[in-house]
């Protein structure tokens, strides 16, 4: 049997980091199941979901600790196969936002899903100028899932609360994943 295992690993930015962590899950027979990788600043972050076999777990384990020599600040935890049960008739929704950056955007919309008892999927944020002006633009890209008691007009309309108070504009649509 496979067990699901999540890595987090991060460090200084350099050429060949997918490949080096790659080449240690590869070793053990793991699965590359999801993945997220980005560059934030000058360090590199992976966020990884894989499936291993349970016969490989423990040697698995003291490969992970080869890429502290790169050096990679590694950490992995078991997790259930499964959806939790909570969140089984939860209704998928996509969030966009996008306006003038300034502190407290991500905390706003972050304190009224928690509020409504939604649970945030994924969530995303980018910063880049516009062009022209140079104006420092944010934006914000979520899936959710909402409670079936919520009508998406009622979210809607206080989304875009939201977005008068923050001055940006928020967008909620149906998601299929």
């Amino acid at each position: 049997m496979a067990q699901k295992i999540v890595i987090t690993a991060t460090g200084p930015d350099q050429v060949g980091l997918v490949n080096r962590v790659t080449e240690v899950l590869i070793r053990y027979g793991a699965n590359v199941e999801e993945s997220r990788m980005a560059r934030l600043g000058g360090e590199f972050a992976l966020l990884i979901l894989i499936s291993l076999p349970d016969d490989k777990i423990e040697a698995f384990q003291a490969g992970l600790n080869e890429l502290e020599k790169i050096p990679l600040v590694v950490s992995s935890r078991q997790t259930r196969n499964e959806i939790e049960p909570a969140f089984k008739d939860y209704h998928p929704y996509a969030i966009t936002l996008t306006g003038a950056d300034h502190e407290g955007i991500v905390h706003s919309v972050a304190h009224f899903l928690s509020e409504k008892g939604i649970n945030i999927i994924s969530l995303d944020t980018d910063l880049h100028h516009a062009p022209g002006t140079g104006t420092p633009i944010f934006s914000l890209e979520a899936r959710v899932l909402v409670p079936p008691a919520i009508p998406l007009k009622e979210l809607r309309q206080e989304l875009n609360q939201i977005g008068d108070e923050t001055g940006t504009d928020i967008e909620i649509k149906v998601s299929l994943k």
